[in-house]
């Protein structure tokens, strides 16, 4: 059966469960996700109230919550979950890691990279949140900060084009284009083709020849359709 079917199905159980029992909270968590699934966020967010109306301390709730609140651009509204999230969870990586994202969009940059440095420590492998603790470092000319969180796991960062192409970005303001490029075109060799021109673009690799080369291949490998 389709996912959908399946959805549908699924929807169907949860809202006979719910019929018998409104308190049930597993039902309206599970609710909450498929109707997430199937594109209705203003349903999900209805359906996160409740269980969090009836479970104050649901964690999984909470960061559902908050992760609806982030995305939405009310990065205000989030920061109480995440709070409350971070004082129940047995595992606070994942809420470091969007407390930290909604920090930087409120502004509040030492406090976002605290948050997301702690979450790096806590889970390494947490490509998005190593991403953005990266990413921010380098926004605020921190760039040996930066790197170091790119090559803290090289093995891991050698198999992420993104993750590449950033830490080509830091190579390049630290003057070492030879790593940079290596870095591009193994960016490039796992699919990142548009992000690997666009870095190299950069004015420091104007005046190397082989980041010509590289270019002209990637071009040439992409038949000027700029995939």
């Amino acid at each position: 059966m389709a996912p959908a079917g399946r959805d549908e199905e699924a929807r169907a159980a949860l809202d006979r469960a719910l019929e018998l029992d409104r308190d049930l909270v597993s039902a309206w968590f599970a609710r909450a996700k498929v109707r997430g699934r199937n594109g209705d966020p203003e349903g999900a967010y209805e359906d996160l109230d409740t269980v969090l109306a009836i479970d104050p301390d649901h964690v999984g709730a909470l960061l559902a919550r908050a992760e609806a609140d982030f995305t939405a651009g009310r990065y205000e509204a989030a920061l109480p979950d995440l709070d409350r999230a971070l004082f129940e969870t047995d595992d606070p990586s994942v809420v470091l890691g969007l407390r930290g994202r909604v920090l930087r969009g409120l502004g509040r940059t030492a406090e976002a990279l605290e948050d997301l440095a702690r979450a790096v420590e806590l889970d390494p492998s947490a490509e998005r949140t190593v991403l953005e603790l990266a990413g921010l470092h380098l926004a605020e000319g921190r760039t040996l900060e930066a790197l170091a969180v790119l090559v803290r796991d090289t093995g891991s960062i050698d198999g992420r084009g993104e993750a590449l192409l950033l830490r080509a970005r830091a190579q390049l303001l630290l003057g070492d284009t030879a790593a940079a490029l290596a870095d591009i075109e193994r960016a490039a060799a796992l699919g990142e083709r548009a992000g690997a021109r666009a870095v190299l673009a950069d004015p420091a690799l104007a005046a190397v020849p082989e980041a010509h080369v590289l270019s002209h291949g990637l071009a040439d490998a992409s038949g000027g359709s700029g995939t």
